[in-house]
């Protein structure tokens, strides 16, 4: 027997099949599906909401100091005016995807999700709507 939210999830996950399109053998949105759900995450206020949120976890679980620790060690290691911000940038961008834990990521993805069947849901009520006028 499936849960509620597992039939919700379900529901959402054949939803989004069928109202977007596919490329690359069924891997990723079509870019309009894409602007779409980021829209209505800046115009919700929902994206500002997940940054404040990350920004505190990467404080809490320390992962900002190491970085910055990172930064400063390969600075040290390079001298300052060998080190171009270019490459300060990439490095620091390579370490920073590699170190976030999986259970902020996973937290993050958990969110969007919730956000996504909210979203949808709202769609179908707006269906429902019509169908009643």
């Amino acid at each position: 027997m499936r849960s509620k939210q597992g039939t919700t999830i379900q529901k959402s996950e054949k939803s989004i099949r069928s109202q977007s399109e596919y490329s690359d053998h069924n891997t990723s949105y079509t870019t309009t599906r894409k602007d779409m759900l980021r829209e209505r995450l800046v115009n919700s206020g929902e994206q500002a909401r997940l940054e404040e949120y990350l920004k505190q976890k990467f404080i809490d679980v320390g992962w900002k100091d190491d970085l910055k620790n990172h930064a400063k060690q390969f600075i040290r290691e390079n001298g300052l005016k060998i080190v171009h911000k270019e490459d300060l940038y990439k490095l620091l961008s390579v370490k920073g995807k590699e170190t976030v834990p999986m259970k902020l990521r996973e937290d993050i993805v958990r969110r969007l999700e919730r956000f996504i069947i909210e979203l949808e849901q709202e769609e179908e009520g707006d269906y429902e709507d019509e169908d009643d006028a």
